[in-house]
């Protein structure tokens, strides 16, 4: 499956006079592209507070739809996306609505998160240029992708302020209410050789209409390819 491994197209030349038998390898332009991301919300408000790094990923395996060479190509490709948020607020739910209340003041903590994990099918038009003299070339790719949740958690790592304890404590609260299951976005992606930047921006908020905070995500970071 092209999901799983790259694919390779080999073409044999044959020649039955003296000559030696001759082969030529070409290799499409299926790819592992790699993400490393910094996350962020829209609209938080004060005293909400995110942190400034809060590191995400996406591995996505892509395969070419046309087949041949060309400088502008679509490929479709499917993959994991880790979206990490650091922030100093703790969500909780009342009549079915969730909110956020804040750690407080005073309190110690080295970790407290909300990750949520999709598997995505990204869909992407790439315009590439001809191989300059150190054999590598500009990729430009602008695309759009959907996703469905896999699973959400919280993670706390720090005092205890829940039951005042003062004790060190560190717990994952799976399976939070009302984030939304699915999400759609778009990306651009330019990069040489195999070292690029990436950003990604997802209309849809993080919680669903009516029922919690009205985050945007946002994701911009470095990309990779493994070919």
């Amino acid at each position: 499956m092209f999901f799983l491994l790259n694919v390779y197209t080999y073409t044999i030349f044959a020649q039955n006079d003296d000559e030696d038998t001759k082969f030529t390898i070409t290799k499409k332009n299926d790819a592992i592209v790699v993400n490393l991301l910094n996350n962020y919300w829209q609209n938080v408000e004060l005293p909400m507070k995110q942190m400034p790094i809060s590191l995400g990923i996406e591995i996505y395996t892509f395969e070419t739809l046309l087949k041949n060479d060309r400088t502008f190509n679509i490929s479709l490709g499917i993959g994991f996306s880790s979206h990490n948020v650091h922030h100093n607020a703790l969500p909780f739910d009342s009549l079915t609505i969730t909110y956020f209340k804040l750690i407080p003041p005073g309190v110690e903590y080295t970790k407290n998160k909300l990750t949520i994990n999709y598997m995505d099918v990204p869909l992407e038009l790439n315009i590439v240029s001809k191989t300059d003299k150190r054999n590598r070339n500009f990729r430009f790719a602008i695309g759009t992708k959907g996703g469905i949740m896999i699973n959400n958690y919280l993670k706390y790592v720090g005092k205890d302020f829940r039951n005042n304890s003062g004790k060190e404590v560190k717990f994952k609260e799976y399976r939070l209410e009302n984030v939304m299951w699915y999400r759609y976005g778009f990306y651009v992606r330019v990069s040489y050789a195999r070292l690029g930047l990436t950003a990604n921006y997802f209309p849809l908020p993080i919680f669903e209409k009516n029922k919690g905070p009205r985050f945007i995500p946002i994701t911009y970071g470095i990309t990779f390819s493994i070919k």
